[in-house]
């Protein structure tokens, strides 16, 4: 098999969040994710003249996504086989014996009269042994200026030209057959002294049966294209701009007491064996087993993400190239014994090189509850 791996294109994607006000000196940050919340606040308004310049900022990152095809070949395979219905261009040659001695006489090929593409040999050691020349190169086809005698080769066309047995009652004779004229199969080829072929008012005739077959086979060749995504590391980019503030405005205190929970993900490693694997799998779903979901209205969803491992766990910052689904409260199927699942299903197959890979399984809220198995443990069914 035959690898060509080249670069197709590399995008950049620039991701900026909303402006924010900052104050000269003072830092700026943001939030958590992944908790459930609980906020209580307590609200305090004032109105205030304001006259001032504040300066905004926005933060954002900045990701290239580069792709490359990598084509192999997996060889030649025949896709079409047919059955050739002509005869091609072919000489023949004829040696006949035994016929009446100094006896003018007609060559038939399938009932027709082919002696315009017959050449007379003076003896059998000149028709063996007959060379292709540029002379000898060309059918002498009805109203041609046939060529001359060379070398013992008489040219005959069936009503002026001289297909005469000699005085053996033998005749040498190559039949130029043209091609794309007669059909395969068996064809019988006739020399008889009637011109038209009636064995019943000939002196002399001999008969032989010519076969012919073939097959016109088609190949082409066959590549398997694939395409390789490649994300890279995220870089930070800000932007900031200075604005005039001139009015009246509320100024609005807020005391916020938030009371947070931590939705750890839940992750499963594996591995690709190498020698089992040397080029790696191609993983197109995953199905998970879900005892317990949000219900429908909530919108809020769960995802899984295909990760690199890095010392027995999931790579913080990379997921797969298409290593991520989504579904909402209302795709997810529930059961009480494990006993129905809910497919994962990639946008396209992800390639996993031979290694360790991690299944991690995210959501928004605790609600979600998936079964999992324990070495040991009983089953539920």
């Amino acid at each position: 098999m035959t690898f060509l791996t080249h670069q197709d294109s590399q995008t950049s994607t620039r991701v900026l969040r909303d402006w924010h006000l900052v104050k000269p000196g003072h830092a700026h940050g943001g939030s958590g994710a992944g908790r459930d919340a609980r906020t209580i606040e307590n609200t305090t308004v004032n109105t205030v003249l304001v006259n001032e310049e504040l300066e905004q900022v926005r933060n954002g990152i900045t990701r290239t996504l580069s792709t490359s095809t990598t084509d192999i070949s997996l060889g030649d395979r025949v896709v079409d086989v047919r059955l050739i219905p002509y005869m091609r261009e072919k000489n023949i040659k004829i040696v006949a014996k035994g016929l009446k001695p100094r006896t003018r006489v007609y060559v038939f090929f399938d009932g027709i009269n082919v002696a315009e593409y017959c050449y007379k040999f003076d003896s059998g050691n000149a028709l063996w042994n007959v060379t292709s020349s540029t002379d000898m190169q060309y059918f002498p086809f009805p109203g041609s200026n046939f060529l001359p005698a060379i070398g013992g080769v008489h040219f005959a066309t069936g009503s002026s030209a001289d297909l005469k047995t000699n005085d053996n009652g033998e005749i040498f004779i190559e039949f130029r057959m043209p091609d794309g004229v007669f059909r395969v199969g068996d064809r019988k080829l006739e020399i008889t002294s009637d011109v038209r072929n009636d064995k019943s008012k000939a002196s002399t005739y001999a008969t032989a049966v010519y076969s012919a077959s073939g097959l016109r086979t088609e190949v082409e060749e066959t590549i398997a294209t694939t395409r390789n995504f490649q994300i890279s590391d995220p870089v930070q980019t800000s932007d900031s701009r200075t604005v005039n503030i001139t009015g009246i405005f509320q100024e609005t205190s807020t005391t916020t007491q938030v009371q947070t929970r931590q939705n750890d993900p839940l992750a499963q490693t594996f591995f690709v064996n190498a020698d089992e694997h040397p080029e790696g799998i191609f993983l197109s779903s995953v199905d998970i087993f879900f005892a317990r979901k949000p219900d429908d209205s909530t919108n809020l969803p769960v995802q899984i993400q295909i990760r690199p491992a890095v010392n027995g766990y999931p790579d913080s910052s990379r997921i797969y190239p298409g290593g991520k689904v989504v579904k909402q409260p209302s795709e997810i199927v529930v059961s009480e014994d494990a006993s129905v699942k809910t497919n994962f299903k990639f946008d396209h197959p992800i390639h996993l090189p031979p290694g360790e890979h991690a299944l991690v399984v995210k959501g928004d809220t605790s609600e979600y509850e998936i079964y999992i198995a324990t070495l040991g443990d009983f089953t539920l069914s």
